[in-house]
């Protein structure tokens, strides 16, 4: 269960620096939250 939340995050930060050259927390925040709700399922 770690290792999965561990490769989530690292996925999800991945992905959020692929899209922004920039780091936007919020931009970030708002489409990571319904991945993350989906996921939390």
């Amino acid at each position: 269960m770690r290792r999965e939340r561990r490769a989530a995050a690292a996925a999800m930060a991945a992905a959020g620096g692929r899209e922004e050259g920039e780091e936007d927390e919020q931009g970030r925040k708002k489409r990571l939250w319904p991945w993350l709700r989906l996921r939390l399922r």
